[in-house]
């Protein structure tokens, strides 16, 4: 008990008297005042402190996770913010299985390459609104990209040649919209009955 002791700082019964974590715990002393004694998370930790009670001792996400704590479920569920979720570099894929929007991560700070480690698609960051040379530059394909409905005038802002996004599926109308010349879609392997039916003239063609 260690009301007996009252003539003693909290710190003084922790390096003097060597009163553990756990004890202190028993005692209810709070997370805030053992931590202020000097006891350190991992102690309060195993010494049976809970998620939420450290969380009121103001430990940080990422001191969290340092010490064990690698389920970013468990912290939001006790206060912390998304944003501190991300402060703390936790795994976008953590958070996608938690059903965590791409737009969401975004506004946080994750940027498309982590999002795409982490196993979202590019529609996903399409609805994002992430732009196509941002997709680009996190390596998504520009088969994924037309799929999630990027137009060719977006490609080609991303510099995608005409190879590339004829091979993705796009139309020659789509490519002649997006300025693209007929010497450049011949060059990416548009055929001259393509040409024709994206009402390219016969001199363009030539």
């Amino acid at each position: 008990d260690l009301r007996e002791f009252n003539d003693f700082t909290l710190s003084q019964l922790r390096v003097v008297a060597g009163y553990s974590a756990t004890q202190m715990n028993q005692a209810n002393i709070t997370a805030s005042d053992a931590k202020s004694a000097g006891y350190l998370l991992f102690a309060l930790k195993e010494g049976g402190y809970t998620t939420s009670e450290l969380y009121g001792a103001n430990y940080t996400a990422l001191e969290m996770k340092n010490d064990g704590f690698t389920d970013p479920e468990e912290l939001i569920n006790v206060g912390y913010t998304l944003q501190n979720i991300y402060d703390a570099s936790f795994d976008a894929g953590l958070l996608l299985a938690l059903q965590y929007t791409a737009s969401q991560l975004k506004t946080v700070g994750y940027n498309a390459s982590q999002l795409k480690t982490g196993g979202y698609d590019s529609q996903q960051l399409k609805t994002a609104e992430f732009t196509a040379l941002q997709l680009k530059n996190a390596n998504y394909t520009a088969t994924s990209m037309f799929q999630s409905g990027f137009t060719a005038s977006e490609m080609k802002v991303a510099s995608f040649t005409s190879a590339q996004l004829k091979t993705a599926g796009y139309s020659a109308s789509s490519m002649k919209s997006a300025t693209f010349t007929a010497s450049q879609l011949r060059t990416g392997g548009y055929s001259t009955d393509e040409l024709k039916t994206a009402t390219f003239t016969l001199s363009e063609i030539k």
